[in-house]
């Protein structure tokens, strides 16, 4: 995320940013793993990972739409941040950053 909000300071308009990334994905800088909207009981759960192959960090963002059956909230946004190492397991001393955002 490091990364995007860096583009995002230097540029101004969306359609930049998007070339931007696209260009980081094209490059390898970056790589992006969407799972696309699905139902899960009553709950509408979708979810968008950023990986940083320089610094091998991912930060994914689980969106999870629906009523307080499911979600805290009528959109619940869960932000998972977390490193891993050359064997692809995650970095014991990186920790493990999630932070719940709610409306």
């Amino acid at each position: 995320m490091a990364w995007i909000k860096d583009k995002y300071d230097k540029l101004d308009k969306a359609g930049d940013i998007a070339d931007a990334i696209a260009d980081a994905v094209k490059k390898g800088e970056i790589q992006v793993v969407e799972f696309p909207e699905k139902m899960c009981g009553y709950c509408l759960v979708s979810a968008i990972g950023f990986y940083d192959a320089k610094t091998q960090c991912m930060d994914a963002f689980f969106y999870c739409k629906g009523s307080k059956m499911c979600c805290t909230h009528s959109l619940t946004i869960i932000h998972l941040k977390y490193c891993v190492g050359d064997d692809g397991f995650k970095k014991a001393e990186a920790g493990l950053n999630i932070d719940v955002i709610s409306r």
